[in-house]
């Protein structure tokens, strides 16, 4: 027969409550010798056992043991004790009961063990009947342990009252199944599953733990999580000794663990069986030194990496069966080192996502990437989006033959890079680290929007090394001129190395979104109507809409956001966006643009447009200072517009008539001060604004 002992914590109503008495604090002074039981009244200060409405106190180490059901107002650890609580002839059970937040208390440096014993289980349980808010708050170590298999156990009888495991406390699960509390995991706080031999641990569905370590060294069986949990910090897999953790495990259902940083050290782990799909979100670094990650039974398994800062892939675990990798939109996967692998079933690439690579293969495709030769990626199917970001940073890599292009290509780290395919497509940016020789293959061809050359040199809308091993147009340590366009600067020499030959194509820079129209107009309701449309769009996050209202030189303000229509921000055909400004400035002039956000943070801004509520032809120059180019957008009513561009001499040095646009460009060639006058024959309207002009 099973003894049990629990220590509950529980509120009884009643026409007066417990709070109304005064408590009374008993202390275990261990008087009765050798005689250990709670219930001798000789072993506690006052010779008095606690009732129930004391406090129970322990301030030094003991061992108890329980020989009856049992209630008590608190029971509190403190002042570096052990306290260690023994069932004796049968289930015991421990009630807790006054509603305060110190109804349970272990220090920060003491420990409460919780022991079955005496072939019985004992249970400590967390009972409330109402609201009132009791609590029990753990800052030291508090264990559940086995004895002849027999399990102590801590919970809590009633939804309503708490356990706050806080900054710096563990609670060790070491027993053979059972429940873990239900509680409140506290920044720095440590779960740990130990006891597992042959039954499933519960209670972890639906918890939000700070940091949870399995590491059971005496597991046998094949165990089913089957529950879905978080955990803030570290998920740790350290032991399932021989064997196995299974984390979906019921016909279809799936489960999903979310997790900061995963680590795998030893044991078996299979994500799902019997047709489940097993997930694992992981955020933080992903480190299998050791041990089995697999699925069985037709299930599959998903590992997917979604943080926001780079997680660094650490691998000499085995992976085998169908796992799925996915990097998310903004993620970025960095491997650990030149020989990291990725196995597996399938990896993916998202849009938007950064691929981090040590190999010095490169990315190789599917049809060729096997063995040795497959780089980091060596999963039985790769998928690398064109929209995607890459960064070589090991030592003398091969781009390899599975790019084919990217929206970013970063070449870091050391030595040479070269490059294997014909044709690579660069979207936006091709940066080269200071001191990377860079290798184009005979007769390729390589585009990019913008090239990068070390320490942010930058060249844009040029053609270069081409044919760069004919002889150089000259030389000046420690830079070469290449043979090229009269345009090309000269860069370090050791950006293409004399090896240099094929073409490579700067041209201008892809921009994130192609805007085809954008108007803001005042509306019957004195309302203004923003609308705007898009023909395409790259890795765009959305449009926060800004709006001017203290002059020209006014400070922009956000009026809100709009998100991209495209799926994952991405799109080749038509969108259409409006946003409504509820509460312009009655009678004022306002000034509206559009910030237009890439996924990876990067903005980009509109052209402005100007609003007048009281139907008055208003116009804005723009850019001020200038490097030349100005702008100068107006009220789109219809009518023509005469520009004249005045020094300060009052010299007319340009003038533009009959002008119906709504937005104007010009260009001013020389540095200096001038008058931009703006007539309307129409009417008689004038308006003369000044702009500088540095150039």
């Amino acid at each position: 027969m099973k003894t049990v002992l629990k220590i509950t914590f529980a509120i009884f109503l009643s026409t007066i409550t417990l709070n109304s008495f005064s408590q009374t604090t008993r202390t275990w002074d261990g008087g009765g010798g050798a005689n250990t039981e709670w219930s001798t009244a000789n072993n506690w200060s006052g010779n008095t056992v606690p009732g129930n409405n004391d406090i129970a106190s322990f301030t030094s180490t003991a061992s108890v043991l329980i020989t009856g059901n049992t209630n008590v107002g608190k029971l509190q650890v403190s002042n570096n004790s052990t306290v260690t609580l023994k069932s004796s002839g049968g289930d015991r059970t421990i009630t807790v009961k006054t509603a305060s937040n110190d109804a349970l208390t272990i220090s920060s440096d003491s420990k409460l063990i919780i022991v079955g014993n005496n072939s019985g289980n004992r249970s400590m349980t967390l009972t409330t009947d109402n609201d009132a808010g009791l609590e029990a708050n753990i800052s030291g170590i508090l264990k559940v342990a086995s004895e002849s298999g027999n399990n102590g156990i801590f919970t809590k009888g009633g939804s309503n009252a708490v356990i706050k495991f806080n900054s710096g406390s563990t609670y060790n699960h070491n027993v053979d199944g059972e429940n873990i509390p239900s509680a409140t995991w506290n920044t720095n706080s440590l779960c740990t599953i130990t006891g597992i031999i042959t039954n499933d641990p519960g209670g972890l569905d639906g918890q939000t733990f700070y940091n949870l370590t399995y590491n059971s060294t005496a597991q046998t069986g094949g165990e089913n999580i089957d529950q879905g949990f978080t955990v803030q910090n570290d998920f740790k897999i350290l032991s399932t000794n021989t064997g196995s953790l299974k984390l979906a495990n019921s016909g279809s259902t799936p489960r999903t663990i979310t997790t900061k940083n995963f680590e795998m050290a030893s044991g078996q782990f299979f994500l799902s069986s019997n047709t489940a799909i097993g997930t694992l979100n992981v955020s933080g670094n992903f480190t299998h030194s050791g041990g089995l990650i697999s699925e069985n039974d037709a299930g599959s398994g998903s590992i997917i990496f979604n943080g926001t800062t780079p997680q660094v892939f650490t691998s000499g675990g085995t992976v085998t069966e169908t796992i799925n990798y996915t990097v998310n939109n903004n993620a970025i996967l960095q491997m650990a080192a030149e020989n990291t692998v990725v196995n597996g079933a399938s990896f993916t690439l998202s849009s938007g996502g950064t691929l981090d690579i040590k190999s010095a293969n490169g990315i190789t495709n599917s049809a060729t990437g096997t063995g040795a030769l497959a780089g980091n990626i060596r999963t039985t199917t790769r998928t690398f989006s064109n929209a995607a970001n890459y960064i070589y940073s090991g030592d003398n890599q091969s781009v390899g033959n599975g790019l084919l292009a990217a929206r970013n290509l970063t070449l870091s780290g050391t030595g040479t890079k070269t490059f294997a395919s014909a044709t690579l497509a660069i979207n936006a940016i091709l940066t080269v680290a200071d001191g990377i020789t860079m290798i184009i293959p005979n007769n390729g061809d390589y585009s990019a929007g913008r090239l990068f050359f070390g320490s942010n040199e930058q060249l844009n809308s040029y053609w270069a090394g081409t044919n760069a091993s004919v002889p150089f147009t000259g030389s000046t340590s420690p830079y070469t001129y290449y043979l090229a366009p009269s345009n090309f600067k000269a860069y370090k020499s050791a950006v293409f190395g004399t090896s240099t030959t094929g073409i490579l194509l700067v041209g201008p820079a892809a921009l994130p979104v192609t805007l085809t129209s954008f108007t803001a107009k005042p509306t019957s309701t004195n309302t203004v109507a923003l609308n705007w449309a898009t023909s395409s769009e790259i890795v765009n996050k959305g449009f926060r809409i800004e709006r001017q209202a203290g002059g020209v030189n006014g400070k922009f303000e956000s009026l809100g956001f709009v998100a991209s229509k495209a799926i994952g921000g991405n799109s080749q055909t038509a969108l259409y966006y409006n946003f409504i400004d509820a509460s312009p400035r009655s009678g004022a002039t306002a000034y509206y643009r559009l910030a237009q956000e890439d996924l990876d943070g990067k903005t980009t801004f509109s052209e402005v447009r100007v609003v007048k509520l009281n139907g008055e032809t208003v116009s804005m120059v723009y850019p001020n200072p200038s490097n030349g180019a100005v702008n100068i957008s107006r009220t789109a009513n219809g009518k023509k517009m005469n520009v004249q561009v005045i020094d300060m001499s009052g010299r007319m040095l340009q003038q533009f008539t009959n002008i119906t646009d709504s937005n104007f460009k010009l260009n001013i060639s020389k540095s200096g001060m001038y008058n931009i006058k703006m007539t309307y024959p129409e009417t008689g309207e004038q308006s003369v604004q000044r702009i500088v002009i540095e150039r």
